[in-house]
């Protein structure tokens, strides 16, 4: 949490994108009952040439078409922040490092400080930006 926590505003940017997708993928399927009782209305009627159904549809695909720009877009916002947050936890390892004393180095070997810069550093903050993002799904769905 103290990763993200200076990326307040992003959080509740995605926090707006999920809340966006999460309204627009409950109503498609509302909409594709609405071209369904027009397509039913209209072959009983015998008007199915008019295409009666042409507005739901549209409403339907706007919906879905926004659905993705939503999710899209909080995922994107998902992947800075985590990559905010990696800096941030680098940055914090590497000031760890620069105060150790020079015995520290003797002992460590190079390679070992690379993958902890590197491969660990990189996996905390995915975990820690999958975390925040399923946490959200599961408080706004």
């Amino acid at each position: 949490v103290e990763l993200i926590f200076k990326d307040w505003p992003l959080v509740v940017q995605a926090c707006v994108l999920l809340t966006g997708a999460a309204i627009a993928e409950v109503l498609i399927p509302h909409f594709i009952g609405e071209t369904i009782n027009a397509i039913i209305r209209a072959e009983e009627r015998g008007t199915l040439a008019s295409r009666p159904y042409q507005g739901p549809v549209v409403k339907l695909i706007i919906t879905a078409a926004a659905c993705g720009v939503f999710a899209s877009l909080r995922g994107a916002t998902f992947i800075y922040i985590g990559a905010r947050a990696a800096v941030r936890l680098r940055q914090s390892l590497f000031d760890g490092l620069m105060r150790q004393e020079i015995g520290f180095f003797d002992v460590t070997k190079t390679g070992e400080i690379t993958s902890r810069m590197t491969q660990d550093c990189q996996k905390v903050a995915d975990q820690v930006t999958l975390n925040v993002n399923v946490f959200m799904r599961t408080v706004l769905s």
